[in-house]
């Protein structure tokens, strides 16, 4: 367990989890697990990002290899600053409202960037933005 609610191969795909094992972490911000955890906690929901380590096919929602063609070509998930979290049950644009009208929480948990426009997923990322607020960027 590298927090009380995540292992680190929630935040890795299987080739990075299968060559560097426990020493993955080197390819996660330390700030996305803890967003990881604020979001978990704070919405009292079970969180999940990458599930392919018992069985799932989410494989990257968390640290993105630089050459996949998943995403956009610089995404923040390259660099390991970026989630896909999935909460069973939930309302995407609900709990997006949810953040933005209690920002400064959010903000002081770590989240600096949100994205708009899923449905089934929410994007939240900690990309230096140099904003006092979060920022909202489309689904690309």
């Amino acid at each position: 367990m590298i927090s009380p609610y995540f292992v680190i191969q929630e935040f890795v795909p299987p080739q990075i989890y299968n060559q560097f094992k426990d020493k993955s972490i080197w390819f996660v911000n330390p700030q996305i697990i803890k967003v990881a955890e604020f979001i978990r906690s704070y919405f009292n929901k079970s969180v999940i990002i990458n599930n392919w380590h018992v069985g799932g096919t989410y494989t990257e929602s968390g640290f993105r290899m630089p050459d996949t063609t998943t995403g956009a070509k610089l995404s923040t998930h390259k660099r390991g600053n970026a989630i896909d979290i999935k909460m069973p049950g939930v309302d995407y644009d609900e709990v997006r409202k949810t953040i933005l009208s209690n920002e400064k929480e959010f903000i002081s948990a770590g989240i600096t960037t949100i994205e708009d426009g899923t449905s089934t997923w929410l994007h939240v990322d900690c990309r230096y933005t140099q904003m006092d607020k979060i920022l909202v960027v489309p689904f690309q």
